[in-house]
Parts: structure tokens; C-alpha cells; sequence
């Protein structure tokens, strides 16, 4: 998947700045949303499998190709960032970067401390997973100061899909 971006300059004021601020709010989060669709995708077939599993190996396995499945697909989605903006190309690429480096550590840890799911834990083992993938949410959504124009916050905050798929700006970041 590419991040292929219009970006039009709002330097204008008025409805020029409005509809450009709309293209941008648009592109991105449609981007964003695809991408988290994917992992939340690979996130709920391994939570079918894990509820499918007759026994603690089928478990084991469901979680760990959970995982294995989790980097598979974000290292896919940081190989194919590009964006007519280079902040913007930037901070898309650092942070999907970020979420394959932080999805490899979750699936590092959990081989390395979780010798077997039973079915006592597998719930807390499925929360794991869950919570790497809001992990690797966290840096895969770029701070709005990247790639915020003239009006392009008000129309983030102003649909609701987008508003959950972007962060407030971070001076840290």
C-alpha cells in the first residue's frame, strides 16, 4: 500500500484554504484507516484461531502467528510510504518505522517469556496482542504538527473516523 499524498498549500484564506484542508484531512486518514484495517484484520484472525484451539499448542500458535502476522504486515505498510509533502513523507515513515521495531519487540517477548498458552491465560495472552497492536497504533499515527495546515485540524476534529487516527501534536515528537 502507498501513501501517495495531494498535498495542495493552503495560502490562501477563505474556501481555498477550507477545500485544501479538506484533501489533505481526506488522504491521510484514509491512509491511516486502511493501514490499521489491515493489522486489526490480522489481530482478529488470531484471535479466531485462538478461540478456535482445541488444545495449548493450537493456542501457542495462534498468538505467535498473531504476532509474526502483525510484523509481516507493518513492515509491508513502512516499505510503501511516499508523500508529495516531505515533512509529511517524514513523519509517516518514522512512525511506521516505529511500529515494526515496536510490534518485533511484542513478538520478541512474548517467545521469549511464553513458553505455552492454556487455556486459563489465553485471555490475557489475546489482551497482549491487543495491546501491541495499540502499541504500534501509537507511533504509526503521526502527530498532527506534521502535516497540519490552515484549517486542516478543525477538519480532522470535524470527522469522526479521521479524529481517531491522527494525534494531537507533540512538541516531543
Amino acid at each position: 500500500m502507498v501513501v501517495g499524498l495531494a498535498l495542495l498549500g493552503a495560502t490562501g484564506c477563505g474556501e481555498g484554504d477550507d477545500e485544501a484542508a479538506a484533501v489533505e484531512e481526506v488522504a491521510v486518514c484514509d491512509d491511516l484507516r486502511q493501514r490499521e484495517n489491515e493489522l486489526i484484520g490480522a489481530v482478529n484472525d488470531a484471535l479466531a484461531a485462538l478461540g478456535d484451539a482445541e488444545d495449548d499448542a493450537a493456542r501457542t500458535a495462534a498468538i505467535a502467528e498473531g504476532f509474526d502476522r502483525l510484523v509481516e504486515i507493518a513492515s509491508a505498510q513502512a516499505s510503501d510510504v511516499t508523500a508529495a509533502d516531505d515533512d509529511l513523507a517524514d513523519a509517516l515513515a518514522r512512525g511506521a518505522q516505529a511500529a515494526v521495531a515496536e510490534l518485533e519487540d511484542e513478538r520478541d517477548a512474548f517467545a521469549a517469556e511464553v513458553p505455552v498458552v492454556t487455556q486459563a491465560d489465553e485471555r490475557g495472552r489475546a489482551g497482549e496482542l491487543q495491546n501491541a497492536l495499540e502499541k504500534a497504533f501509537s507511533v504509526l499515527e503521526p502527530p498532527r504538527s506534521a502535516y497540519v495546515d490552515a484549517g486542516l485540524a478543525e477538519a480532522i476534529d470535524a470527522d469522526p473516523d479521521c479524529r481517531f487516527v491522527t494525534q494531537r501534536a507533540d512538541p516531543a515528537r
